[in-house]
């Protein structure tokens, strides 16, 4: 029976690093929405209607991603998780 010993690149992502990672995505994806409400003014007629959806459903989207940690399931937790249990 082989047991896996948690590496260093098994180690989970740092906080900080963890932070700026979902900041820099939540800022991505409102410079999106930025964009599209700008396609909003700019494009005439129905095509605004697409500009418009993904202006609404983006900040909701934007916050979910950006809460989600890296730090969920990774394999050191699998590691720790198996060994308690043998």
């Amino acid at each position: 029976m082989h047991h896996d010993e948690p590496s260093i690149t098994d180690l989970p992502v740092s906080p900080t690093e963890d932070r700026r990672r979902r900041t820099r995505t939540y800022l991505i994806m409102m410079a999106i929405r930025l964009v599209c409400i700008v396609l909003f003014i700019v494009v005439p007629d129905w095509w605004k209607l697409a500009p418009a959806v993904v202006a609404v459903v983006i900040p909701w989207v934007a916050v979910v991603v950006a809460n989600a940690s890296s730090s969920l399931g990774t394999k050191t937790d699998r590691v720790t998780r198996r060994q308690i249990e043998s």
